[in-house]
């Protein structure tokens, strides 16, 4: 599947750069902590959802699991309930044993933390509940919830020290490689995972390369502003593409998948 193949490629490239280089280590460690917004408030409140969120979330695919079932929608079910349990068991030896982190010098703390699991966890049950979602005219109110909460749990695992960008963003790659499996391989092309609304695209891709020019800059400040928009913007981004893929809108699949037909209603 074209996407997994994307998806794997740029988590691969992401950990070579960010986690096998002494410059990727360097950018890398100053995103630990940096927020240019807020202060210890902010801080207290990002280390009560880091834990709440995947929580909520974890509530809320329960629930979506069970309403699956009575709705007899058992293939879908089953789909992503094997998904997000894969996900969820195996990142973590993925984690300690594939992408381990070699020691290049004194870039903050020296531990296996590419890709960050809370990350995993709550978009792997992200994707489950919307594509178990059983109310179709508020499914888009449940993507930009997902996709919010996402965005939120990637910062919050920033800014308190529990990981380093690389580490969110790559889990959010992870989780994509598995989308097309969620959507039982009736996928959006390209075009239409990512270019519903042209301008927008060319706006956040300019934000991403502005920040991410930030964050190599000398001055801390930049360093900070730098961190606080790439994370959620490029996690959201992604998270964006990841559930279009997985759970591809009804303006997509009216047009056609690349599997050649529309996924079956259940």
């Amino acid at each position: 599947m074209l996407w997994s193949l994307v998806f794997a490629l740029a988590l691969v490239a992401l950990y070579a750069l960010a986690v096998l280089t002494p410059f990727g280590q360097e950018i890398d460690a100053r995103s630990l902590g940096r927020s240019f917004f807020g202060g210890p408030a902010l801080t207290a409140l990002l280390t009560f959802l880091r834990p709440g969120i995947p929580a909520l979330l974890a509530v809320m695919a329960m629930a979506a699991v069970v309403v699956g079932l009575v709705q007899r929608r058992w293939v879908d079910t089953s789909v992503c309930v094997a998904v997000a349990l894969v996900l969820i068991l195996g990142s973590g030896p993925l984690r300690d044993a594939v992408f381990v982190r070699p020691l290049l010098g004194d870039f903050g703390y020296f531990v296996n933390s590419y890709p960050s699991r809370h990350v995993v966890v709550g978009l792997a049950l992200a994707v489950l509940i919307v594509r178990l979602w059983p109310w179709e005219r508020s499914v888009g109110a449940a993507r930009v919830a997902m996709v919010a909460a996402v965005a939120v749990l990637a910062a919050a695992s920033v800014i308190t020290f529990a990981h380093r960008a690389s580490d969110v963003i790559g889990a959010v790659l992870l989780v994509g490689v598995f989308a097309p499996v969620v959507a039982r391989g009736r996928v959006p092309t390209a075009t239409q995972a990512m270019n519903r609304r042209p301008p927008l695209v060319w706006v956040v891709a300019a934000v991403t390369v502005a920040a991410s020019v930030m964050v190599c800059a000398p001055s801390r400040g930049w360093v900070a502003l730098g961190f606080s928009v790439l994370v959620p913007v490029a996690v959201a981004s992604l998270t964006v593409i990841v559930l279009r893929v997985a759970v591809p809108e009804r303006a997509v699949t009216r047009r056609g998948l690349q599997a050649g037909t529309p996924p079956p209603a259940e």
